[in-house]
């Protein structure tokens, strides 16, 4: 496990960012659990994007186990982007996003992710998202990663 977590957050091993004119940038997310890698270029400087976008995003933010995937949460692609232009990082690593079979949770409703940003300490990661607001972030040390969930009120926790 430690080994895979340390490839999630080497930066050697990831395209460099791609940075448009404008100063946006390409968002490109990698699944490590074989749903492949999706690219897709935001409409505004904060993120949106449009629906082919989406739905590549949403791909690789799929549920392995269930080999399906839904419509991820448009605010929930836009705070992974940026958290990865504020990083400026070429590649975000999804280790969960949709849950088919987790209930209540907000992976089941297409409004969560557990992600690592290589060359970036997951606590910096929470500490970014935390600023964002309205946001769960949570920091899982002895997993590798950080969770982050769009909601009404904030809430901020770290695995015990």
């Amino acid at each position: 496990m430690r080994a895979a977590i340390q490839r999630w957050h080497d930066a050697s091993a990831t395209p460099a960012p791609q940075p448009l004119p404008d100063g946006r940038m390409v968002l490109r997310l990698r699944s490590i659990n074989g749903l492949g890698v999706a690219e897709a270029t935001p409409l505004r400087a904060d993120g949106g994007f449009d629906a082919a976008g989406r739905e590549a995003l949403s791909r690789v933010l799929g549920d392995p186990r269930a080999e399906r995937h839904i419509a991820m949460d448009a605010r929930l692609l836009d705070v992974i982007y940026q958290l990865a232009q504020r990083f400026h990082v070429g590649q975000v690593n999804v280790i969960s996003g949709y849950r088919a079979d987790a209930r209540r949770s907000n992976h089941a409703l297409g409004r969560a992710a557990d992600i690592a940003l290589p060359g970036v300490s997951d606590e910096a990661v929470a500490r970014f998202a935390r600023e964002i607001g309205f946001l769960g972030v949570g920091v899982y040390p002895r997993s590798g990663f950080v969770h982050v969930d769009v909601r009404t009120r904030s809430f901020f926790w770290v695995e015990g």
